[in-house]
Parts: structure tokens; C-alpha cells; sequence
């Protein structure tokens, strides 16, 4: 629908699109002016124009499969079944260093270990706390300290055949909220995984039998390979479980060793730390939720479209921009997109998204041209998106007209995920353009 008014000064054209979008047109009177020194014109001097066109938003979802992960500042574990957008499950992949070369465990004839504990330091999460069942496994397979070496969230690496997580203590209520109680005094709050004491002893023969070992970061890193951390839960309902992040350079992560020696309590540390190579592994299942038919059928994109990290993206069609004047100067380009409300308070929105364009439909690859990040606000329920910069690009002919791509800040090291009002919502926002520009 289109409306105009007219009064005796100006004639102000307003475009409403009834799922989109309002286009406010402000302009002064057509000069024969080249358009180069644009942004140089004052402002405050324009006055209202009388250009209006129709525009419509198209919107869907669409996967990229290859995410990097490696050396990231979280890492990421635990399993979430999410009524919306099904089962997600995160495990990684970790070198142990050494805290300094050549240890010395002094007489080990009376040495008895104590326990064995993976100490991984919170920083935060999504979900719940329900109990999951953890597994730890020795690599057998190196990590490579070669930046030319990709990790992906799909990459895996060999692993040995035994858990070694201590019987018995594999079941854990994960709980970020509480802090840990570690040598009768209370620290920030930890995962902390039991393990089977011989993994320790293995550490003490080792450093007496082949002392080699510990005399270089090399040699230690080619003789224990490294750990692969994960979850092996059973039957989970919807809305169950939790995905955990934990700070690989917190001093706190770390294996520890506690031991007794001559009737004296010790502990010797092996930390993962900035020097540590280390990557994520995330799966997410679609298979029969909302999100696979949108996957299988764009045009339900429509109704609802989603973002979800480690690779499900948002994407906006900004139909009919070039339908504007190539001499206009744009003043303000704002797109509002707005989202649903999450499910019970167990699943954070992003506080920010990444924002980009796709320049080929026909590829995954994500422009620079536009990056930027967008805060979520509590008042509009939504984010608001600056495009000025981009289209007037556009229509100054330096880029061609791409698809708005939304997806999580934190979209490689979380399991954040949104849920966007399509043009044809049910709910009461629809996504809105909104566009102020001058034509000379």
C-alpha cells in the first residue's frame, strides 16, 4: 500500500509493506549534480523529496558445513535436546603440557596415588544442570602444531579403547552456578572429573623409566598425544541437559595428580594452557524439527528462520534496493529483525550477532564487506541492524546487492541459537526496513 501526502511546501512519500517493512523517503528538490562529494552535503539542509518505491523481504536458513575450531577460547562439552532445534552435542580435543621440564618425584618406592582429576574451569553455559555421563579417552592420534592443519567441528582424532574415567564417578550433575570446593577451600566453579588412578601411575613409571620424556615439550607431547573429552548419555527428553564452556588458559584446567609420598599429601600438575593445541567437536541433528523442512524448503522461511552456531545461518533478501535512485543519498538504512521468545529460560539469546553478506548464492563463503556485530534489545525484542553504508554502495555501484547474513557472535566457541519472526509471522513483529535518503 502506498500513501501520499501532499502540502503546499513538499509531497512526503511513506511505503509500508504490511509484513515488511516502512520506507521513509526524505529529500530536497532534484539538482543536476553529479553524485561524487554525496556524504559532504549538509543534512540539516535537505529537504523532503517525493520518491517512493515497494520493497519485500524474503527470508530463509541454510547450513555451512565446514566451521573451524581449532585453538579457540572455549571449550565446549555436553549434550542438549532441544525442542526446537533437536539434539546438540559437544566434545573436544586437547594436548596436556607440561608445567616444567623434568620432574622429580624423589623416591617413589613408598608413592601411592590418591586420585586423578581433569579440572575444567566454567565459564559458562546453556541448558540445564541434569545429569549426563562423561567419558575421558588418551588420543592416539597427534595433534598438529602446524597452523596449516584445519580443524573443523566435524574433525575427530583416534582415540584408545579405555574410558578412562574412574567406575562409578563417570555420572555427573554439571553445575556452573556453584563454586568447587578444592583442598578444603572454595574456588571458582570446575568440572571435576574422576579418572582411574593408573593413568597417574603411568606418569610416575614413565618419568622413571624413560625420564626422556619430560625433558621437552615435544617429547612429552609425542608420548601422551593428548586427551579427547566427551558426554555418552542415554534417552534424553526434550529440553534436557546442558552444554558446558570451560576456559582452556584458566590456571585452574588442568590434570592433577594427587599422591601420598612418606606420609606427606602432594599433588603434581599437568596444565592445558596457551600452548596447548585443541579444537571442538559439535554436532547438531535437525532431523525431524521445524528447521529440516525450512532446510528442504526455503520458502517456509517465510513464517520463522533460525541461526544456530557452528553453521546454521539467517539470511535476509533485501528485495527491490536497486529499484532506488542511483543518485540518492541514503541517510539512514535501518533493518529490524525480530526474534521469538526462547523456551523456559534455558536457552540464552546472543547478546550479539555477527552480521555479514553473502556474495555468492551458489557458496558459503561470507563477505568482509559488511561485518559487523548488532546487540539484542530487551525493549524491541529484536536487533536493529545499520545497512546505510552497504546500500549506498550499492547504489553508488561499488557492490552488488547481497543476502543480509545473521548469525551468532559467538558462532564457533557456543551453543547459542535464535529464532527470527519471518514476514509472515503469526506474532505481532514482523522484520522492518527502514530507509531515509535524498535524491539529487
Amino acid at each position: 500500500m502506498i500513501i501520499i501526502t501532499l502540502n503546499k511546501w513538499r509531497k512526503v512519500g511513506r511505503l509500508s509493506a504490511t509484513f515488511l517493512f516502512g520506507l521513509v523517503l526524505l529529500a530536497a528538490c532534484k539538482k543536476e549534480t553529479p553524485t561524487i562529494g554525496k556524504d559532504l552535503i549538509d543534512q540539516d539542509a535537505l529537504l523532503k523529496g517525493n520518491k517512493v518505491d515497494t520493497f519485500s523481504l524474503t527470508s530463509y536458513s541454510y547450513l555451512e558445513d565446514s566451521i573451524e575450531t581449532r585453538n579457540v577460547n572455549r571449550l565446549l562439552l555436553g549434550e542438549f535436546y532441544d525442542p526446537v532445534f533437536g539434539r546438540t552435542k559437544a566434545s573436544f580435543y586437547t594436548q596436556l603440557r607440561l608445567a616444567s621440564l623434568n620432574p622429580d618425584f624423589g623416591d617413589t618406592t613408598n608413592l601411592l596415588i590418591d586420585s586423578v582429576v581433569l579440572a575444567l574451569d566454567y565459564t559458562d553455559f546453556q541448558g540445564g544442570f541434569d545429569e549426563q555421563t562423561f567419558e575421558v579417552y588418551e588420543l592416539d592420534e597427534e595433534l598438529s602444531s602446524s597452523s596449516d592443519t584445519k580443524y573443523y567441528q566435524f574433525s575427530e582424532l583416534d582415540i584408545k579403547n579405555s574410558n578412562l574415567m574412574l567406575e562409578g564417578f563417570d555420572k555427573i550433575e554439571p553445575n556452573p552456578t556453584v563454586p568447587s570446593i578444592v583442598n578444603d577451600e572454595i574456588a571458582d566453579a570446575q568440572l571435576r572429573l574422576r579418572l582411574d588412578p593408573e593413568f597417574g601411575r603411568q606418569f610416575i613409571r614413565t618419568s622413571i623409566l624413560s625420564p626422556e620424556v619430560f625433558q621437552s615439550e615435544d617429547a612429552f607431547v609425542e608420548s601422551y598425544k593428548g586427551l579427547h573429552v566427551r558426554v555418552n548419555n542415554q534417552n534424553q527428553s526434550p529440553a534436557e541437559g546442558g552444554i558446558y564452556y570451560f576456559d582452556p588458559s584458566d590456571a585452574d584446567t588442568k590434570l592433577i595428580i594427587y599422591y601420598t609420598q612418606d606420609g606427606s599429601q602432594k599433588l603434581y600438575d599437568i596444565p592445558i594452557n596457551a600452548q596447548s593445541v585443541h579444537f571442538n567437536h559439535f554436532e547438531a541433528s535437525h532431523a525431524g524439527t521445524d528447521i529440516e523442512e525450512l532446510l528442504n524448503d526455503p520458502s517456509k522461511g517465510q513464517k520463522e528462520f533460525f541461526a544456530q552456531s557452528f553453521g546454521l545461518r539467517a539470511a535476509i533478501e533485501l528485495n527491490g534496493i536497486s529499484d532506488l535512485p542511483e543518485n540518492a543519498v541514503i541517510h539512514k538504512a535501518e533493518l529490524f529483525v525480530p526474534v521469538q521468545h526462547q523456551i523456559g529460560g534455558l536457552i540464552d539469546l546472543p547478546t550479539s550477532l555477527s552480521v555479514s553478506i553473502r556474495k555468492d548464492p551458489n557458496s558459503f563463503d561470507l563477505s568482509s564487506a559488511l561485518i559487523q556485530s548488532v546487540i539484542y534489545s530487551e525493549f524491541s525484542t529484536g536487533y536493529t541492524i545499520n545497512l546505510r553504508p552497504y546500500l549506498q554502495s550499492v547504489l553508488s555501484g561499488v557492490q552488488d546487492l547481497s543476502p543480509i547474513i545473521l548469525y551468532p557472535l559467538n558462532w564457533n566457541v557456543s551453543a547459542e541459537r535464535v529464532i527470527f519472526n519471518g514476514p509472515n509471522t503469526d506474532n505481532k513483529l514482523q522484520p522492518k526496513l527502514t530507509v531515509v535518503y535524498t535524491e539529487f
